[in-house]
């Protein structure tokens, strides 16, 4: 109960101040977006990989991992606490939100290895369709194996056109450089 009219009278004062603000057109309303949680970071990407138990899921991580520097010839970074990601591009929402995200990543989770292939491109549902065994959400790409898709599959869904200036984050600001194919 202590703790509920605490939270009142601070949600009261807040308000307060707003409405102060708002009738004062000279003072800006306070408008704090929440910062982003997937940021690059200076981890280790070695570390990540010797953390997974699954011995057979760390080789196909650290495959993965080779194949992503390979086409990208970008090297493996770590984008918050779990994911490989290769170059950057900075987005802005429409609603002025904006951040930075990887290109191409991945994530070793529970049960798959999610791909995140950003935005849509030329032929993308062609070259899935070639993938073989896969599952696919918005950026997000699910594979339970490597060997459960076909070799060059990958490689050609990462080394596509440069990447869109739509995006799944919204409208990229500044377009990333040529993904070498």
């Amino acid at each position: 109960p202590g703790r509920l009219r605490v939270l009142a009278a601070h949600t009261q004062r807040r308000a307060r101040r707003r409405v102060r603000q708002a009738q004062d057109l000279s003072t800006p309303i306070e408008t704090s977006m929440p910062e982003n949680k997937t940021k690059q970071t200076t981890a280790s990407v070695e570390a990540y990989f010797d953390a997974i138990s699954d011995e057979e899921r760390r080789d196909d991580c650290r495959a993965l991992a080779k194949l992503m520097t390979k086409v990208t010839r970008y090297p493996p970074k770590m984008w918050g606490t779990g994911i490989v990601g290769f170059g950057s591009y900075h987005y802005k929402y429409e609603s002025g939100r904006e951040g930075d995200s990887c290109l191409v990543g991945f994530s070793s989770r529970t049960g798959d290895l999610s791909v995140y292939i950003m935005g849509t491109f030329p032929r993308r549902d062609e070259l899935l369709g070639k993938l073989g065994r896969h599952k696919m959400a918005q950026a997000w790409l699910y594979i339970r194996q490597l060997p459960d898709v076909d070799p060059p599959a990958p490689a050609t869904l990462i080394a596509r056109p440069p990447a869109p200036l739509h995006t799944p984050h919204g409208q990229a600001t500044t377009r990333p450089a040529m993904i070498p194919t």
